[in-house]
Order: C-alpha cells, then sequence, then structure tokens
C-alpha cells in the first residue's frame, strides 16, 4: 500500500510495528460472509493478469463498510 501511494510510508512502519508486537493468536483465519447485493457497489473485476488463477473469478472489496458482513473466527469452529 506504501508502494501504491495509498498509505505514508510512516503508516506503513506503525502497520509493521504493531503486526511485530501483535501476539500470534491475533493473527487467525476469518471468514467473511458478504452479501452479493452490499458488495455490487465497492467490487471492482481484477484483470486477468492480476489474478492468482486466469481462470478463476476475482474481485477486490475496496472501502466495504463493516456493516455489510459479518466475520466468522476459523479457530472457533475448529477447537468447539
Amino acid at each position: 500500500m506504501v508502494k501504491r501511494g495509498v498509505i505514508t510510508k510512516r503508516q506503513g512502519n506503525e502497520i509493521i510495528l504493531i503486526a511485530e508486537s501483535a501476539d500470534k493468536i491475533q493473527f487467525r483465519p476469518l471468514l467473511c460472509v458478504i452479501s452479493r447485493l452490499e458488495a455490487v457497489p465497492y467490487y471492482k473485476v481484477v484483470r486477468i493478469g492480476k489474478k492468482a488463477n486466469p481462470l478463476s473469478y476475482e474481485f477486490i472489496l475496496a472501502d466495504l463498510p463493516q456493516s455489510a458482513f459479518d466475520v466468522v473466527s476459523i479457530g472457533s469452529l475448529l477447537h468447539g
């Protein structure tokens, strides 16, 4: 994001510092459940050269408000 000019170098360094200071448990898999109707105004199609798999459907959801999705912690599902 720093290279793209979305955030400043100072902001990037702050993110790195936070990530290095955080407990590993804070980095766990999450499942985001997003309503298609809520997402449509925010999605952009990923160009073929930028896709992880050129045959897949890929979208970027930029600036999707938190009210538009639910988050499920995968770890809590796996460990009961």
